[in-house]
């Protein structure tokens, strides 16, 4: 089912306004202050929900200076998070296999996911497909998931050593953990954060897809990759609006 997106306009109306807002936010675009979704289940969203998504304007993710538009929770997250080891369900959001459209939510109370985990599946040979990408399905054409460059850019221009560097930035990430690739349960929440970019990685050993994703902890913040089946947390960048 189609989500239904209500952007703040409060930005395009400053620069209606001549003299209220700097020039070159007007000639350049503009970041919302917030998004506000309704996600309905099914083969994308895992749960029927409305989530008003902050977002940032910051160069973190870039080469040149150019800035981009992030939201400042994980995808399907109903809040941000409070600590670097913040370990609710509220915070985390929903995981995602590399390479595919669904998401899922963990339940710490019930400790199963909706939907039902797949387990260790085929995924892709490839990039993170354009037309699977949840950032776009879910918030609109002008949203995607980061590159391995962008998030290895947003690790270098913020000079992140650990996982409190990473919530202390204007992006908060947090450790959120990830779901077991056999069983789907929840690992490491409040521990370690896994991210998905859309880029996918050279195999490490015959018939292994891995795929490049950021991993911060209390003891250090760096890009790696690994198997695709894992499912990750994702965060969405778009261009200025």
């Amino acid at each position: 089912m189609k989500q239904k997106i209500f952007i703040s306009l409060l930005a395009a109306v400053f620069c209606a306004s001549a003299g209220t807002i700097k020039a070159q936010d007007c000639a350049s675009g503009y970041c919302p202050e917030t998004m506000k979704v309704h996600h309905f289940a099914g083969d994308i969203s895992p749960e029927t929900v409305t989530i008003t998504y902050p977002v940032v304007e910051t160069t973190l993710g870039s080469s040149d200076g150019s800035s981009y538009c992030w939201i400042t929770q994980n995808l399907g997250a109903t809040t941000q998070a409070t600590s670097a080891s913040d370990a609710s369900d509220a915070a985390a959001g929903w995981y995602w296999q590399f390479g595919r459209k669904q998401g899922y939510a963990w339940n710490t109370s019930t400790t199963t996911t909706t939907p039902s985990w797949p387990g260790i599946v085929p995924i892709v040979d490839s990039d993170w497909p354009a037309q699977d990408d949840p950032c776009t399905l879910l918030l609109g054409s002008n949203w995607r998931l980061p590159t391995n460059t962008e998030l290895t850019n947003a690790d270098t221009n913020g000079n992140w050593d650990d996982y409190t560097d990473t919530y202390n930035s204007v992006l908060k990430l947090h450790g959120a953990g990830l779901l077991d690739s056999p069983d789907g349960k929840v690992v490491n929440r409040g521990v370690n954060g896994y991210m998905w970019t859309s880029t996918k990685a050279p195999a490490n050993f015959e018939n292994n897809k891995n795929s490049y994703y950021m991993n911060f902890s209390a003891n250090s913040s760096r890009m790696s990759n690994y198997p695709q089946s894992y499912g990750f947390t994702l965060r969405c960048l778009s261009e200025l609006q």
